[in-house]
């Protein structure tokens, strides 16, 4: 059983943060017609999720710990985000580290699925 077995399933969180991913990089191809304000905050907030689940998974000294570290600021710029989307979200480094902080996520996050079925 792996860690979150107890509370949702054997791989109920794993899938779910899995799936906030996949929409969080959905929504950066497809909401293009929605307010941009709104589409901003939406991106954010399930960032924030996605990056704030690496935290949990590197809570211990493992392979997860070096992208959880670099991914540290990324928590605080996605919080920021929800309240100002347009002023952090218009700089093209800043939006290519949060895209990358999210993909380690969703990455981490499917390793970890893949080793808990495999043990």
């Amino acid at each position: 059983m792996g860690l979150f077995a107890n509370h949702i399933g054997q791989f109920g969180f794993h899938t779910l943060v899995i799936a906030a991913t996949v929409v969080y990089f959905w929504g950066i191809l497809d909401w293009k017609n929605i307010n941009p304000a709104i589409r901003l905050r939406l991106l954010s907030t399930l960032g924030l999720f996605v990056t704030a689940a690496l935290m949990l998974l590197a809570i211990w000294p493992d392979l997860y710990s070096l992208p959880a570290i670099m991914s540290l600021p990324a928590l605080l710029i996605f919080a920021a985000a929800i309240f100002w989307p347009a002023a952090i979200w218009k700089r093209s480094k800043t939006r290519i580290y949060l895209n990358l902080c999210v993909i380690a996520s969703g990455l981490s996050w499917m390793v970890q699925m893949y080793w808990e079925r495999r043990g």
